[in-house]
């Protein structure tokens, strides 16, 4: 596996943006275009009030989107799909002069409503997790510093380092919607 982490983690992607300001508008601006197409039913003034900095004083400054919540009540869902999945995050960046940001740690999870598919066609995973833990969690002492917890959090999977916006725009297009009933696998 240390093979496998060292791969991963070698292919590190560039944020593209300077501060932590800066990640926190285009996260935003990806979550308002998404409202706009109709693919968030999650409005301007939610996404305001739910995606922002952690209040928390320290060296690594944290973008929180949504609440997280492991027991993964619908009640407590801020940023909700159109089809009624919800996702939650927090992004940990360092910046490192006054035009470098650099990517700490993240935890992405979208939340299936239950069934988000027929139970005939697809088996429901409940959740998906994207993790990058940071350089000195017990995770990265095992080579699995980057991974995807698939619908249980005791498995992971190793996943490529991907950018927050990346992850986002994965989250809230199709590549984690049900098929098309005319192209589902048979």
């Amino acid at each position: 596996m240390k093979a496998v982490q060292d791969r991963i983690l070698g292919a590190w992607p560039d944020l593209e943006v300077e501060t932590t300001k800066d990640l926190l508008k285009a996260l935003r601006a990806q979550l308002l275009k998404a409202y706009e197409d109709g693919s968030l039913q999650t409005g301007l003034n939610d996404i305001y009030k739910y995606v922002g900095l952690a209040k928390e004083p320290g060296a690594d400054e944290e973008i929180l989107g949504g609440e997280k919540d492991f027991r993964r009540d619908p009640a407590r869902a801020h940023l909700v799909r159109d089809d009624g999945a919800w996702i939650h995050f927090t992004i940990r960046v360092r910046q490192e002069g006054r035009k470098t940001l650099t990517l700490v740690a993240y935890d992405f999870e979208i939340v299936f409503p239950a069934p988000h598919t027929p139970a005939s066609l697809v088996v429901n995973p409940g959740f998906l997790r994207v993790d990058l833990n940071p350089p000195d969690h017990p995770n990265a002492e095992r080579e699995i510093r980057s991974h995807v917890h698939p619908g249980n959090d005791d498995l992971q999977w190793p996943a490529p380092v991907m950018t927050p916006q990346e992850i986002l725009a994965w989250m809230l297009g199709d590549g984690l919607r049900p098929r098309h009933p005319d192209k589902q696998r048979t």
